[in-house]
């Protein structure tokens, strides 16, 4: 299988994405690339998973993404959520 790019590499964001969209992490890496969603004068609306066309079908049912090959994301899924 080929390597995605989410275009938010590493380990921390993988696991993000992984949990948000309920699916594995090696699945983001597999299948999912990020994109975004944003205003004309650049403010940052909301971030979109799109699934490769590869991506078996119990995986985009997991995901919610059955039928359109991508979910919406909040702005937000990559703030820390705990900082010590």
């Amino acid at each position: 299988m080929k390597q995605m790019s989410h275009g938010f590499e590493g380990d921390a964001s993988n696991d993000v994405l992984a949990r948000m969209l309920d699916i594995s992490v090696e699945d983001v890496e597999n299948y999912v690339t990020l994109d975004t969603n944003v205003s004309d004068e650049g403010q940052l609306y909301s971030y979109v998973a799109i699934f490769d066309r590869s991506t078996p079908q119990h995986v985009l049912e997991a995901a919610g993404a059955e039928g359109s090959y991508s979910v919406q994301l909040s702005v937000n899924i990559f703030d820390e959520e705990d900082q010590d």
